[in-house]
């Protein structure tokens, strides 16, 4: 009673000859989450569900408002309009677009669990654990939505959309362009983008024994989105299909292995990325956006890394080249 009702956006609704609603297809709630946990949490809590009189609790009614259209820009702006005084999420609003939908689905026959929302995944893993073993390689994990367009903006040398998610979510032109076809294509190549957002604090703060050698240079933490796109620049030039094939097959967090193998190909024996971050970044003497960038420019030059290698071409066809040798 403490709520304004729910909103949901179904593919097809299906009437009786009297105009009842008998059935909705692809049902998607667009506003009214907060409706639908909390009666959900009053019925099946343990403190109350025993002294819950089921006939009462079956006439309570909350209002439901229906939407079915073809248009997917009206769906979006009613997203929008709909939540807009609700402290959520930028991400929230995309969370049903066609393209997250897909990616739900190609990663769940990869076994790996994607949260377009945020609490998804303990939602599930607690209300139907029966349907959790659907994800047998995520292993507690997710891929999450922010997660990965941070990534895929990184991925692209797109540092200021990585530094500042909401801008990606909220912009028609960045979204499209962080989550265009070509740039999700590969299954292992997301799964290692959330692997190494994981591990990569870990191994630039403990493993590498990277120095700032002046007091205002950035912490290590500011390199995370750069050394990703070194590493993967890297990965790329050097067509190591195996390595992103490996560990991009499951979600490690900061799995002692995938984190020594991280460190490996950072260190100053194979990219010689240790030594780019140390020269071109931990001398620097202010720490603005610009600066950072010409960095990280500077040490993509210096290790023939520079944007002329597309990731994403790279490794666009590397899923279905790993299925066949299987």
């Amino acid at each position: 009673f403490h709520h304004n009702g729910i909103t949901v956006f179904a593919r097809d609704v299906v009437r009786s000859e009297t105009g009842r609603i008998q059935r909705i297809r692809d049902p998607y709630v667009l506003n009214g989450c907060q409706t639908v946990r909390s009666a959900y949490d009053f019925r099946y809590d343990a403190r109350h569900s025993k002294s819950i009189d089921e006939d009462r609790w079956q006439r309570v009614c909350v209002p439901v408002r229906i939407i079915t259209s073809q248009q997917e820009e009206l769906i979006r702006q009613i997203t929008i309009s709909n939540n807009r005084q609700n402290q959520i999420p930028p991400s929230a609003l995309r969370a049903n677009d066609e393209i997250q939908l897909d990616l739900e689905q190609r990663l769940q026959r990869a076994g790996i669990f994607y949260e377009r929302q945020k609490g998804a995944l303990d939602e599930l893993e607690r209300s139907n654990s029966s349907r959790f073993q659907l994800y047998s390689h995520t292993n507690g994990r997710a891929v999450a939505i922010d997660d990965l367009a941070r990534c895929l903006a990184a991925t692209a040398g797109e540092f200021d959309l990585a530094h500042s998610p909401s801008h990606i979510f909220e912009y028609d032109v960045a979204y499209a362009k962080t989550f265009a076809p070509e740039r999700v294509s590969s299954v292992h190549l997301i799964v290692l983008l959330q692997n190494l957002h994981d591990v990569l604090p870990v191994v630039l703060k403990n493993d590498l024994g990277l120095v700032q050698s002046h007091p205002k240079a950035p912490r290590r933490s500011r390199l995370v989105y750069y050394t990703l796109c070194l590493l993967l620049r890297y990965l790329a030039k050097n067509r190591m299909e195996g390595w992103v094939g490996l560990y991009g097959s499951e979600l490690l967090g900061k799995e002692k292995g995938f984190r020594d193998a991280v460190a490996s190909e950072l260190s100053n024996y194979k990219s010689h990325i240790k030594k780019a971050l140390n020269e071109h970044f931990l001398t620097l003497e202010e720490t603005r956006a610009d600066t950072l960038r010409e960095a990280f420019r500077k040490a993509a030059w210096s290790l023939s890394l520079r944007d002329t290698i597309d990731v994403f071409a790279a490794f666009s066809g590397i899923d279905q080249r790993i299925a066949a040798q299987d």
